[in-house]
């Protein structure tokens, strides 16, 4: 009996992971709503990222809205859309492509301070300056 239960403790720890501050689990994550993404070129643990210069909005069935105007060989548009992922340690944003617009998907190998701020670590250009690109999720005060 203590041998079953050994190793069933055992199977329990080899499949389950354990995460630090920095690697939460994406199953404690509520990444719906709105998320504003701030660039800075100096890191910061307390960083604050309410007004972004990009403002995603997340849905739960994986699509977002960047609410951003646009323009395409398909005309104009009030915002963009497309689909976003969080796989492992990568948040990849995908907008959709168009018949006159294609772009390919946005990967941030990303880091989490809290369940509502990560960053990911970045380059401007070929062998520019670092660029930490920051984001915080936007909580309605109510």
């Amino acid at each position: 009996m203590i041998k079953i239960f050994l190793i069933s403790c055992l199977l329990f720890l080899i499949q389950s992971k354990s995460f630090s501050q920095t690697n939460i689990s994406v199953d404690t994550l509520n990444f719906e709503g709105k998320w504003a993404v701030c660039t800075e070129v100096k890191f910061s643990q307390d960083f604050k990222c309410d007004k972004g210069y990009i403002t995603y909005e997340l849905f739960p069935n994986g699509t977002f809205k960047d609410p951003r105007p646009s323009f395409d060989g398909d005309g104009d548009h009030e915002f963009s859309l497309g689909t976003w992922s969080l796989k492992d340690d990568k948040f990849i944003i995908d907008y959709y492509d168009t018949e006159n617009s294609m772009t390919p998907p946005m990967v941030y190998k990303i880091k989490f301070l809290t369940k509502d701020k990560f960053y990911s670590i970045g380059q401007e250009g070929e062998g520019g300056v670092t660029v930490y690109t920051f984001f915080q999720k936007i909580v309605n005060k109510q």
